[in-house]
């Protein structure tokens, strides 16, 4: 008899949860309100809550979600931050650029190149084949990241 109770009693605050209404808002600040009760004096969207969890297939992979779904507010955001993190790899890029023909210069000055050994720790100079090589790949960095 107690578990008929529970259950029933467990089935009517998930129903009851489940028909509940929520609001969003923004007020004369530009502020974004949440809310229970929709307020009397601004307009508000209603939004629909999920009562339990997607359906595996229902769920969406962030490569299928496209800028369209988001709302205006969070969309900007969005933009905003793909902005600020291609002009940091661009900084970064243009640093490294640098960073590489320094290092060609260096290489193709035909003065003894020296390399510390990861082993020991101790300064040893390099071999034409090892310049060669690093010429080659310094080369290459700046095809890469000059522009």
């Amino acid at each position: 008899m107690r578990i008929i109770i529970f259950v029933s009693l467990c089935l009517l605050f998930t129903t009851a949860n489940a028909k509940q209404k929520y609001y969003k808002w923004t007020d004369e600040n530009g502020n974004v309100h949440y809310s229970e009760k929709k307020p009397e004096d601004k307009e508000a969207q209603e939004l629909k809550i999920r009562s339990k969890a997607p359906k595996p297939q229902e769920t969406v992979s962030e490569e299928a979600n496209t800028d369209k779904e988001l709302p205006p507010d969070q969309q900007a955001v969005e933009d905003f931050n793909r902005n600020e993190q291609a002009k940091a790899k661009e900084a970064q890029d243009q640093a490294n650029c640098e960073i590489a023909k320094k290092n060609l210069q260096t290489l193709e000055s035909r003065n003894r190149v020296k390399r510390v050994n990861p082993a020991t720790g101790e300064e040893i100079y390099m071999d034409n084949t090892e310049v060669e090589k690093m010429i080659t790949v310094a080369k290459q960095s700046i095809r890469n990241l000059c522009k």
